[in-house]
């Protein structure tokens, strides 16, 4: 016969066995308990926002259908009417317990030796979290209940040990289902009382409680429970009389609503490049991006005669390199409205010829008074010959550098890219302003100087900011994810402060820019700006860049298909709404011009050649010394005569020694040489004249080692 003793004994060993079994069986659960920050980074709202930078929401968009869940919410953020009410309903003891409410799982287990059949539980609201951090994590569920609760009871504990109670609540109200597909406190409080779980006010806290154990049960049960449940929370309270009303709003089809979708193009940007981020925080202030939209709109719909759909802005702050307005289409109106008008590739135009002059002004090729012969040129390449024209389609004989930037000359700027070196070079500057579209130098020829690349509106933008803070370039900023500070961005001088000042000078220069397009146009303000239009070939793509002392503005308009437009330029097409969204970015202050720095001189001259006087800046070193005239930088070794393939014809009736072809040159270098054909003439520091010989002739530049430095080919007839 077994003694007392020894059954005791043996049924508390195999009650210890049977404890090491179950610990030992979830200890693996244990030793991976995750930390509540990894919890976090696993929940995924099913709608996404995208804020301004006050805060003011510019665009929502749901991403999950299968259930509707918002962004995670602290405890501390949420109406304490609604924590105490949970704690009163679920868990009375849970600011005190380890994870396990000894006085509730005893009075459970009495009750259910008394009747087996009693399902109410023990279970603490760290005990329910387990369970939906397991659904979080597509945990595959127990089957037996018990072993089930024995699981739960165990992970609680090690929650306990390893999180607050402040991270147990929060995981908690953002994880709990609550109605239908409605998942987390958030979703609950905006979609059936259109407020943050902040304002909730007693009955309705009260309310989305008594979901918690039934979230689907009939509404005269909710509001039962959740009588009770106001009344426990604060006897003498007036607002659970309100019950009945707060149960009614579940009756009625819940709707999240967001104030605004105005940049879809935008948010889908910015989820792509945050696809962890509930709420994506951006730079745009939404008063400019709606002043910015609306002007474009304004503008598009009364040129659609003409052919204009599709346009896109992007306003930056000078200092910071801030986005303040990003508007990717014309929306409705847009031959594609899904197009990223602000980042989509469009051939540049006029408007990288700031860059062009300022990098010769800054090697000191040029200066803004240098004169430069624009006439007919013939620019050899390897396709043949290319002969530029201007936009006007007239000559304009020998013109200063600020007259050739400032009404958009192309001969000139075609000569300019041949004094800096070519495409290899300008494409260096271009890519050190932020251009990254460029491709490799032989990709390009001298058309490089007229825009023949392709680039984006915001860099473009941010090129233009380089001008306006004195030659610094540094990256713009579109979104603040977390921890970013704009004085973590890194900056690079590419270009002087006194070649910016020149170069800004020149794009504000209201009567320099009068010759082409009048006094009165759309890139006069009564602040200061400095600006420049571009239009591409065949009126495909408008665009205007400019900047003040504080904002710079791009606006480019177009098609997205690629279809010109209609008689419409730079001027017309995009520089009214650059001068719209200036007037109100300046509504209440205003721009003044930057002061010249200690780097730069100003000179009056007398241009004998143009019989005309004029005052310049000159950065220190490059100012003449009395009158000036510079056909071309000497530096360079170039002829000026004749011109590539040109053509003579000899009069039967006069002598050939009175028919001589001179032959000019733009250097008074002794050692560079003059070659015809094969035969040297002399060196190039002074004119040939040359008697013609039918046929065709070749003329070199070359250096005392053979290097040609130049070459046309040219013709004699009869």
């Amino acid at each position: 016969m077994v003694s007392p003793t020894m059954s005791t004994k043996k049924a508390k060993a195999i009650a210890i066995a049977l404890a090491v079994l179950l610990v030992g069986s979830f200890g693996w659960d244990l030793w991976f308990i995750p930390s509540f920050l990894e919890v976090k980074s696993q929940y995924k709202p099913s709608d996404r926002i995208l804020l301004d930078r006050h805060g003011q929401v510019l665009h929502e968009l749901r991403k999950t259908f299968e259930v509707r869940q918002l962004e995670w919410i602290a405890a501390e953020r949420v109406q304490p009417y609604f924590l105490q009410a949970l704690k009163k309903a679920e868990d009375r003891r849970f600011d005190y317990h380890f994870g396990v409410d000894p006085i509730s799982l005893g009075s459970a287990f009495l009750n259910w030796i008394g009747e087996p059949s009693y399902s109410r539980g023990a279970s603490t609201l760290t005990m329910q979290m387990v369970h939906l951090i397991d659904d979080l994590y597509h945990q595959k569920s127990l089957a037996n209940r018990y072993i089930k609760k024995i699981r739960q009871i165990i992970l609680a504990i090690g929650f306990e040990l390893k999180w607050s109670k402040e991270e147990i609540l929060s995981a908690y109200i953002n994880l709990v289902p609550l109605r239908g597909e409605i998942s987390g406190l958030s979703a609950a409080s905006f979609g059936m009382f259109q407020k943050s779980p902040a304002r909730l006010s007693l009955a309705e806290s009260s309310v989305l409680v008594s979901l918690i154990r039934a979230p689907n049960a009939a509404l005269d049960v909710v509001a039962a429970r959740a009588q009770t449940l106001c009344a426990e929370v604060s006897p003498a309270s007036q607002e659970c009389q309100l019950i009945q009303e707060a149960v009614s709003k579940l009756d009625s089809q819940y709707s999240i609503q967001k104030p605004i979708q105005l940049a879809p193009v935008l948010a889908e940007r910015a989820f792509s490049e945050y696809p962890k981020e509930a709420t994506v925080i951006t730079t745009v202030d939404r008063s400019i991006q709606f002043a910015a939209e609306r002007a474009l709109l304004s503008h598009v719909r009364r040129h659609m005669k003409q052919n204009m759909k599709d346009g896109a802005v992007v306003v930056l702050d000078n200092e910071s390199g801030e986005v303040l307005a990003y508007v990717s289409n014309t929306g409705t109106y847009s031959t594609a409205y899904h197009v990223d008008g602000a980042y989509a590739l469009r051939q540049a135009g006029s408007v990288l010829k700031p860059f062009l002059y300022a990098d010769a002004i800054e090697k000191k090729i040029l200066t803004g008074a240098t004169l430069i012969d624009d006439n007919p040129t013939n620019v050899p390449v390897s396709t043949g010959v290319y002969s530029p024209q201007n936009y006007d389609e007239k000559f304009h004989g020998l013109v200063t550098v600020r007259k050739s930037l400032s009404n958009s000359l192309n001969i000139p700027a075609v000569k300019t890219l041949g004094f800096i070196g070519g495409a290899s070079e300008f494409l260096k500057t271009l890519k050190s302003v932020g251009l990254e579209t460029a491709l490799h130098d032989d990709f390009y020829g001298p058309s490089l100087a007229l825009g023949a690349i392709e680039i984006r509106l915001l860099e473009i933008a941010n090129a233009y900011r380089v001008l306006a803070n004195g030659g610094v370039y540094s990256p713009w900023v579109l979104f603040r994810p977390s921890g970013m500070r704009t004085e973590d961005r890194s900056s690079t001088r590419v270009f002087s402060e006194g070649t910016s000042f020149i170069v800004s000078d020149i794009l504000s220069d209201r009567v320099s820019r009068s010759e082409s397009f009048g006094l009165e146009n759309a890139l006069t303000t009564k602040f200061w700006t400095a600006a420049k239009t571009g239009t591409s070939k065949d009126m495909r793509d408008n665009w205007c860049i400019g900047y003040s002392q504080k904002y710079t503005v791009a606006v480019w308009s177009g098609n997205f298909s690629g279809e010109p437009m209609w008689n419409v330029s730079g001027v017309d097409g995009a520089a009214p709404v650059w001068k719209e969204i200036m007037i109100y970015l300046h509504k209440r202050n205003s721009s003044f011009a930057p002061k010249s720095p200690d780097t730069v001189v100003s000179r009056s001259l007398y241009l004998s050649p143009l019989r005309k006087s004029i005052n310049e800046w000159f950065l220190q070193g490059t100012e003449p010394q009395g009158s000036l005239l510079e056909a071309a930088p000497q530096e360079h070794y170039k002829i000026l005569s004749p011109v590539s393939m040109e053509r003579f014809a000899l009069h039967p009736d006069i002598p050939k020694a009175y028919q001589k072809i001179a032959f000019r040159f733009a250097t008074d270098n002794q050692k560079i040489w003059v070659f015809l054909n094969v035969e040297k003439l002399g060196t190039a520091d002074q004119n040939h004249l040359w008697i013609p010989v039918p046929g065709e002739h070749r003329l070199d530049l070359k250096d005392e080692g053979g290097k040609v430095y130049d070459s046309v080919t040219f013709s004699v007839k009869h």
